[in-house]
């Protein structure tokens, strides 16, 4: 009886062991949080920077919706990593060899119009090639490609990058025995 006793109790623990949310309210929660934090920074980092030099602002609208775009790319990204990583290392290959070289990449230093048609046409794919573009344009109103195939371009691949996190996390992918 005693057996039987232990194992309703751990089965009770282990239903205990989840929040009473559905993958949808946990993945969403995690990646508006993850966007909260990137707006915040984003405010002081433009307040204290005004009160350095003089930021000019040609359209706030394009500043906000590529924000919102690229932190919820990101933050879905980040909660990917988070489900797949078992090490802090992990997590740094994951900025290391893929967000580090496709920002670099991006036209961030330089306009892509100085680039070979070939490597203009690579960059073209490269989502932070759009991110910071559509900066550009809300901050300076130029910008070296289309923004609104950018904006098409960063909404669809803001809602794969939320539908993997939320299939993975809803998987129970590395979470579940």
């Amino acid at each position: 009886s005693t057996r039987k006793e232990s194992s309703a109790a751990s089965d009770v623990y282990k239903r205990q062991l989840y929040a009473p949310l559905s993958a949808l309210e946990v993945s969403m929660a995690i990646i508006l949080a993850a966007l909260t934090r990137s707006f915040l920074i984003a405010i002081i980092s433009i307040t204290v920077f005004s009160l350095i030099v003089d930021i000019t602002i040609y359209n706030i609208f394009y500043i906000f919706v590529f924000g919102f775009l690229s932190a919820f790319i990101l933050g879905s990204l980040g909660f990917i990593t988070g489900l797949w990583a078992e090490k802090f290392d992990h997590t740094a290959t994951v900025t290391n060899f893929i967000i580090t070289p496709l920002s670099f990449l991006s036209g961030v230093f330089y306009s892509i119009d100085k680039l070979p048609e070939l490597f203009q046409n690579i960059s073209h794919i490269n989502p932070f090639f759009y991110m910071i573009d559509g900066f550009r344009y809300g901050f300076l109103g130029k910008s070296d490609g289309p923004i609104f195939i950018g904006l098409i371009y960063l909404i669809i691949l803001s809602i794969v990058m939320w539908y993997v996190a939320f299939l993975l996390y809803k998987k129970g992918y590395k979470i579940k025995s």
